[in-house]
């Protein structure tokens, strides 16, 4: 009865320190937003710490029918969900405790694209060879888990409408502006030539019940090929917001049709200015015409009293700098996102035009412009130097037929469009051997409008669109 009475001794506390921690694992890498894992078989209060930050709380007691034979029982699992990129890139330490006392601990790594979570961003991929030689496996890129998805292979061709955009977002009423999409065949088979139809909506669903305002031929696609479409449209003749979009006709053989429309791009048709009672730009905040780093936009000052207001979104840290030309006498101000004044100028720019260099951290600002005459015309620009690095080797913004050589670079909405020594294209979090698209793409809340594609034979690239 003695021998029986000290084994259960020496099992009871094996049992109490049988435990691991699986995730993060000892050397393994990490990126999205995954799992905080493991399993002990007796516990009271499980808790992870990582890099000597706050516990992060573990849920104990689910399902490990694998630890039945150690622990006796299968309600050992212990997880929290956790998003690894807001520990950065680099090495970690993880420290699991059960009521204060270690029991297990590992070193890991963390692969970040730079932002806590990415949003507005498409991609797919094909890894080739994998699982096994001579196969294939298809990855699309989940905002919702921050990670690249196997998803199944599809049957026959399979064309959606991606990256809707517009060249103006805030057209006058009966203006010309341009409206582009891309056709992408995600299917594993060519698709035959069709038809892509432009459409305008009341709101941000698009489909072929909505109002048709134009029609392009698509060539045939190859499976994963791609095909950038535009056309100009007219604005409509009535002020007020819109939404166009693009939708292609169904091929033979498509695996998927209920996924041909892309979805809305917001435009806010404006009265036309210059005339009694009108205004080309808002006078408030709430109503500011966008205004792209990089850029310039025209306006005018309708009376004495008029003030035109324009939106800059940044998102880095730098100096930004806006001025006018070509009027008269301008003067000019940047306001944060409260409407507070930040800086003001009247008469620096050339002749008497205002200009203002302000140094500013990710965020929105606002541009007012007024003038000291009745009525005024002008330009206003919008220049973006980032902190540590000026606006890159190339010099200058990105913009439509600009060739950016091996080591050369531009800037687009605050970032860096670089190409390295073997001709890969970055900027942002978007990085390829080929082209990149991110026309329609919402970054951080601003709305892009960039394609860039590497030159045949070459391993410059150009930009093709940069708004």
């Amino acid at each position: 009865m003695l021998h029986l009475y000290l084994g259960l001794l020496i099992l009871v506390p094996s049992l109490a320190h049988a435990a691991t921690l699986e995730n993060p694992g000892q050397d393994q890498t990490y990126s999205g937003i995954g799992v905080i894992s493991g399993w002990k078989c007796e516990a009271t209060a499980i808790t992870v710490v990582i890099d000597g930050g706050n516990p992060i709380p573990m849920l104990h007691g689910s399902e490990r029918g694998d630890t039945s034979p150690v622990c006796g029982d299968t309600d050992n699992g212990f997880l929290a969900i956790f998003n690894w990129a807001l520990l950065g890139d680099g090495e970690h330490t993880a420290v699991a405790y059960d009521n204060g006392v270690e029991f297990a601990r590992s070193t890991f790594e963390v692969g970040t694209l730079g932002e806590e979570v990415v949003r507005g961003a498409e991609a797919e991929v094909r890894v080739e060879n994998f699982p096994s030689p001579g196969e294939s496996t298809r990855l699309v890129w989940n905002e919702s888990s921050q990670h690249f998805e196997v998803v199944p292979e599809s049957l026959g061709p399979d064309l959606i409408v991606q990256s809707p955009s517009v060249s103006d977002n805030n057209p006058d009423v009966g203006e010309s502006f341009t409206l582009r999409a891309t056709v992408h065949n995600q299917g594993d088979e060519e698709a035959a030539s069709t038809t892509l139809r432009y459409y305008r909506s009341s709101d941000s669903t698009i489909s072929s019940s909505d109002t048709q305002v134009g029609t392009d031929t698509v060539s045939s696609l190859n499976a994963s090929g791609t095909s950038p479409e535009s056309i100009s449209v007219t604005a409509p003749t009535s002020a007020g917001t819109y939404y166009y979009g693009a939708c292609v006709n169904s091929v033979s053989g498509e695996d998927n049709t209920s996924n041909n429309c892309s979805s809305g791009v917001r435009v806010t048709v404006q009265s036309s200015g210059g005339g009694s009672g009108s205004d080309d730009h808002s006078d408030t905040p709430s109503g500011a015409t966008f205004l792209p780093l990089g850029s310039s936009r025209s306006g005018r000052i309708e009376t004495d009293d008029d003030t035109d207001i324009f939106r800059v979104e940044i998102t880095e840290t730098g100096t930004l700098t806006v001025y006018t030309t070509g009027s008269r006498d301008t003067e000019g101000g940047i306001l944060n996102s409260a409407g507070s004044l930040l800086a003001y100028d009247d008469d620096s720019g050339s002749g008497y035009n205002f200009r203002i260099s302000h140094s500013v951290r990710p965020g929105t600002y606002y541009i007012g412009v007024e003038s000291w005459e009745d009525t005024d015309s002008y330009t206003l620009h919008a220049d973006f130097v980032r902190s540590g690095g000026g606006s890159g080797s190339g010099g200058g913004a990105c913009r439509a037929g600009l060739v950016v050589n091996p080591g050369e670079s531009c800037t687009y909405l605050g970032h860096t469009f670089s190409v390295s020594a073997s001709g890969r294209g970055s900027i942002a979090f978007f990085s390829a051997g080929n082209s990149i698209d991110a026309r329609g793409s919402t970054i951080n809340g601003v709305r892009w409008n960039f394609y860039a594609s590497k030159n045949s034979g070459s391993n410059s690239w150009t930009i093709h669109t940069a708004e």
